[in-house]
């Protein structure tokens, strides 16, 4: 019996090292997914202003609503025309992504070059719930590429 308590304990003591390391991991293996997402759905939108003869604004935003309503606080990624009409699906960023910095939108012409924003590159940010940031830049030229730090080397 003090055999099976003495494995029990060595057990649970590696359980609870190996907990936190997941929850860190899936965090920013979820971050990873949602940063991934957006450049892939920023590409997909700079080549549908292209082929559409159209400027693209996409758009990231907390979802503000009332308390006990779902999805509250998640970051919802836009794509619109000028005119306001829907370029493409807008959706949701994953849940372990709880805050989005940098520049909120970001405008893709018709040439698929960013409007806009200088010479400089523009960032746009998302953090997940572990405080870990990732980074989706725009050149001028309107490429687009993630980094997995902020900002991007």
């Amino acid at each position: 019996m003090l055999e099976m308590m003495v494995v029990a304990s060595i057990l649970s003591l590696g359980a609870a090292m190996a907990v936190p390391n997941f929850l860190l991991s899936n965090a920013r293996y979820q971050l990873k997914q949602g940063t991934k997402e957006l450049a892939g759905n920023m590409n997909t939108a700079r080549i549908l202003a292209m082929n559409r003869n159209a400027t693209v604004t996409v758009t990231l935003a907390p979802i503000a609503c009332p308390p006990a309503a779902t999805n509250c606080g998640r970051i919802l990624a836009t794509f619109t025309y000028p005119g306001g009409g829907t370029a493409m699906p807008s959706y949701l960023l994953p849940p372990e992504v709880i805050a989005a910095g940098g520049v909120s939108q970001v405008q893709l012409s018709s040439l698929g070059l960013r409007v806009g924003g200088g010479v400089a590159n523009q960032a746009m940010t998302i953090t997940n719930s572990k405080g870990v940031t990732f980074e989706v830049q725009v050149t001028p030229a309107g490429r687009i590429r993630w980094c997995a730090t902020s900002p991007c080397p």
